[in-house]
């Protein structure tokens, strides 16, 4: 039986949803729903910057260079 994917909550109302797939860079994109929900009550359409309030992106993961190596 296949199941839907379950989304991890974290703290402070953020929420990691795992779409079976990472971003570039090894980054992971987070969403605070609750903060969302709040914004969209009332069938308000969000902004690019309300929208872009609600999402937190972890910061790439830093490949080792060459000339980081002593």
């Amino acid at each position: 039986r296949d199941r839907a994917p379950v989304p991890l909550f974290l703290p402070n109302n953020i929420v990691a949803c795992d779409t079976g797939s990472y971003l570039p860079d090894g980054r992971i994109s987070c969403v605070d729903v609750a903060r969302y929900l709040r914004l969209r009550r009332g069938g308000h359409r969000l902004s690019f910057e309300e929208c872009a309030s609600c999402c937190v992106q972890a910061k790439p993961r830093r490949t080792k260079e060459a000339s980081d190596t002593r």
